[in-house]
């Protein structure tokens, strides 16, 4: 496994970059994350590791997805705990991927992963910044259809991410999808 890292000055553990890139386009950190090692997580945050950084898309079956967008997607909420505390959460949850402008909200709606959902919002929930950024996130429509994270839930049926999402902000219930006008309650019914 070659690793490549573009700058000197990157934080380094062991004499390793933590941010150096293997040839196929993961960082230590999203390793750690993809095979659940909360311990690991918080060591790499500790010392430096950035979970913002995104995997270069020129790599073949590579995401461009920032770490705490990835646990959300693979339901791994210790991990999702761990990156809240250990990095500027309204940074994170404002976060988009490149290619649908989801978030990590949209992720755990989607997935139906409510113990990630519920780790994420307690976490903005403790700075006004965070609650700020979480609240400006839960509205934001995907790309292309406007599906927000509390749509993708409905549409999923994941009860316990909807009540989740109204219990942080009771007026999500009436957010309409831009493309085609449905609210969070047609799509549960559908």
């Amino acid at each position: 496994m070659g690793f490549a890292c573009d700058d000197a000055n990157a934080p380094a553990l062991f004499g390793a970059r933590m941010d150096a890139l293997t040839s196929f386009g993961d960082a230590p950190l999203h390793d750690a994350a993809g095979y659940g090692q909360a311990a690991f997580c918080k060591m790499l945050l500790r010392r430096g590791a950035d979970p913002m950084r995104r995997r270069p898309t020129e790599a073949a079956g590579v995401l461009a997805n920032a770490a705490l967008y990835e646990c959300c997607l693979l339901g791994r909420d210790a991990l999702c705990r761990a990156l809240c505390e250990g990095y500027d959460v309204a940074a994170q949850v404002s976060y988009k991927t490149r290619g649908q402008g989801h978030n990590c909200f949209h992720a755990a709606c989607d997935r139906g992963h409510a113990r990630c959902l519920q780790a994420v919002l307690a976490a903005c929930g403790a700075s006004s910044e965070g609650t700020q950024a979480a609240a400006r996130a839960l509205i934001s429509g995907a790309d292309g259809d406007g599906a927000c994270p509390i749509h993708l839930a409905a549409h999923s049926g994941a009860a316990a991410c909807v009540r989740l999402l109204l219990d942080f902000d009771a007026c999500l219930f009436r957010l309409r999808m831009n493309a085609s006008h449905q609210t969070p309650l047609y799509l549960a019914c559908a």
